[in-house]
């Protein structure tokens, strides 16, 4: 077989792209620097999902009773309102002025403040940006271009999805009182 020269400069360039891309390799991998464990931010995206969702059945649950609620009152007319199609929290106000009233007796037992507290920690989480320590691991939420105030921790966030599934579990409860009609003589 023939051998294609090459000439010394081409040979050499050759040489030292190999050697360069030999020591960059080398410094990346073998510099003795402890990187972060990329099984932390998949475990933080694990359970915030699990959060979201918690979350999101609540929210869907609230609509819901909501919607009840307002055909209970012969009123589903106002279900088109902005008013009622916002947030969690518009929806927790209506719901709160509605069960001074007599029909909204379920709501009595809506756990408003433990919903105004999984709806704050839903906001720091969701629209918190995680800033990962590529070292050590730890990380710090930013909303806004400021530090989170509360350390939202994998394990607290863990827990934030299983209170909310509990919320949610509750408040199925409520949706069946309104499942039926009062019985009138």
């Amino acid at each position: 077989m023939d051998r294609v020269a090459l000439h010394p400069k081409l040979f050499f360039r050759k040489t030292e792209i190999l050697l360069s891309v030999f020591y960059i390799s080398k410094m990346l991998n073998d510099d003795n620097i402890p990187w972060a464990d990329p099984e932390i931010k998949l475990r933080y995206k694990a359970a915030l999902g699990k959060f979201i969702l918690a979350y999101n059945q609540i929210d869907h649950q609230l609509y819901e009773i909501l919607e009840m609620a307002l055909s209970r009152w012969k009123r589903p007319d106002l279900l088109t309102s902005k008013s009622f199609n916002g947030s969690l929290i518009k929806r927790l106000e209506i719901l709160d002025i509605l069960r001074s009233t007599a029909e909204g007796a379920p709501l009595i037992k809506l756990p408003f403040d433990k919903l105004r507290k999984i709806h704050q920690e839903r906001n720091d989480v969701a629209h918190g940006h995680m800033d990962q320590n590529p070292f050590d691991g730890s990380y710090q939420l930013y909303a806004d271009g400021k530090k989170v105030k509360e350390y939202y921790s994998i394990s607290r966030i863990e827990k934030m999805a299983q209170r909310g599934s509990d919320l949610w579990d509750s408040m199925r409860y409520i949706e069946a009182n309104y499942c039926f009609e009062p019985i009138t003589d």
